[in-house]
């Protein structure tokens, strides 16, 4: 009696073994991956900011997921985005704005995630610079060619309407084999 009771012990404590062996790494990488779980809490440490609701919520979420671009769309923001990733982004956005991350938080949260090509106005650093002034640069330069050329073409005599037409033509007369005159 007392094996077969040790037995259906050890047997349940074997089966609750590997049902928590089985869901427990599961639920961690859940808790992990869930806004404000502790994934949120290693990439960009805990919220600076006091937890938000309502209207002020609503317009922070707006203007941080503006600046966020959707991973599906093609150069839209998440805010504008009608596509289910942009939608799951910007509840997201909402999520952990409530907790009380601050907008310069999410942003980096998000970077971290999907890279630098999250951000909708990239920074200013490195070879970013030429995203920045390569327009600039361009533009310059093409008004600068513009002014050459105008300049150079001001700089040309003008023609004179009567005498250096009239002995063109009688030489292009000459070349061509007629040699009739302009009345």
């Amino acid at each position: 009696m007392l094996c077969s009771r040790h037995l259906r012990q050890s047997a349940t404590w074997t089966w609750l073994l590997v049902i928590g062996a089985t869901f427990l790494p599961g639920a961690l990488v859940a808790q992990d991956a869930a806004p404000g779980g502790l994934g949120v809490v290693r990439q960009i440490g805990k919220p600076e900011s006091p937890t938000r609701s309502g209207e002020q919520l609503e317009q922070i979420t707006e203007e941080v997921s503006a600046k966020l671009r959707c991973p599906v769309c093609q150069g839209m923001s998440v805010a504008d985005s009608p596509s289910a990733s942009a939608r799951a982004m910007k509840d997201e956005i909402e999520e952990l704005l409530a907790q009380g991350y601050s907008p310069a938080q999410v942003n980096q949260y998000f970077e971290s995630t999907y890279g630098e090509f999250v951000l909708l106005d990239p920074k200013r650093q490195g070879l970013n610079w030429l995203i920045w002034l390569a327009p600039g640069v361009i533009f310059f330069g093409g008004l600068a060619g513009v002014i050459v050329v105008m300049r150079s073409r001001a700089q040309d005599p003008p023609v004179d309407e009567d005498g250096d037409l009239d002995a063109y033509l009688d030489r292009v007369r000459a070349r061509v084999g007629t040699h009739s005159t302009r009345e």
